[in-house]
């Protein structure tokens, strides 16, 4: 059972997510909330089918970078997770990244 802090992300649609702060702290945005309540940072511009993806994203490339030697590792894992969505879906992802300022 993982012991590193969490924070509560709520999506526009009222979704809750419990994540390890290091993959919130991805998020430029969610430091400013922190700041301000750091019980449950609001999403307003993000829905849940779209910040799962996100999250999983993120996970993926913290533990790619928590290791050496996972540059291709990480290439394939983009070119796979790319590929498992559709058009309107990494549309979606790319604005929320952006509102987000994923890092």
């Amino acid at each position: 059972m993982s012991t590193a802090k969490k924070v509560t992300l709520v999506t526009a649609d009222k979704v809750e997510f419990e994540v390890d702060e290091a993959v919130a702290m991805k998020f430029g945005i969610v430091k400013s909330f922190l700041e301000e309540n750091p019980e449950q940072i609001p999403l307003p511009n993000v829905y849940s089918n779209v910040l799962s993806l996100i999250i999983e994203y993120s996970k993926a490339h913290l533990e790619f970078a928590s290791s050496e030697n996972n540059i291709e590792k990480a290439k394939e894992f983009d070119e796979n997770f790319v590929k498992a969505q559709n058009h309107e879906t990494l549309v979606a992802m790319l604005k929320a990244a952006n509102y987000l300022e994923e890092k």
